[in-house]
């Protein structure tokens, strides 16, 4: 009986634990490729930086409001909401943009 208690309890508590990261990927519109190394700023002075493979994972509690700014070189900038996100199969697509 302790050892069912345990396991459910561990299980709870990870749960918790990995409900609070978010990740996704970063593409590119025309070829659908990994954009590396793109901005997603969640706060004014808060953010992180997309791996080689396009994916970025952050802390929803860094999250200030509702809404990611995805900014690269080559790329048009995009605001977007989680909620967006997660209705995208946690896949952002960038336009390119050329000035």
């Amino acid at each position: 009986m302790k050892k069912n208690i345990f396991l459910l309890s561990l299980f709870l508590l990870t749960t918790f634990v990995t409900a609070q990261n978010f990740t996704a990927k970063i593409i590119d519109a025309t070829t659908n490729e990994a954009v590396p190394f793109a901005s997603v700023q969640t706060a004014e002075y808060k953010g992180v930086i997309s791996n080689e493979e396009g994916f970025f994972t952050i802390n929803l509690e860094d999250l200030e409001s509702n809404e990611l700014k995805i900014s690269c070189l080559g790329y048009a900038s995009r605001t977007i909401t989680s909620k967006a996100i997660m209705d995208n199969n946690y896949i952002i697509v960038l336009d390119e943009f050329i000035n």
